[in-house]
């Protein structure tokens, strides 16, 4: 009797790990795109300071072109 409950605990037991698993891979999987997804933050930042100051006047949205600097931002090419 102890025999068969052990091997129907480890049955249930099993059959719980693996959605647990599953359940930590997709939560390391949504850290990962939280910690790139700030580093990206981090490095508009930073090329937004840097645009605004040599640039003053330039606005930070990309694709806007300012009518005294006539540059264009693109933040895309500043992050990669």
């Amino acid at each position: 009797m102890a025999a068969r409950l052990q091997t129907a605990h480890d049955g249930h037991l099993r059959r719980l790990a693996g959605p647990l698993y599953q359940a930590t891979d997709e939560l390391a999987e949504c850290t990962d795109e939280i910690s790139r997804s700030a580093d990206h933050l981090a490095r508009v930042r930073v090329a937004r300071r840097a645009i605004l100051v040599h640039h003053p006047r330039a606005a930070p949205t990309p694709g806007i072109t300012t009518g005294s600097t006539d540059c264009t931002i693109d933040f895309h090419a500043a992050h990669d």
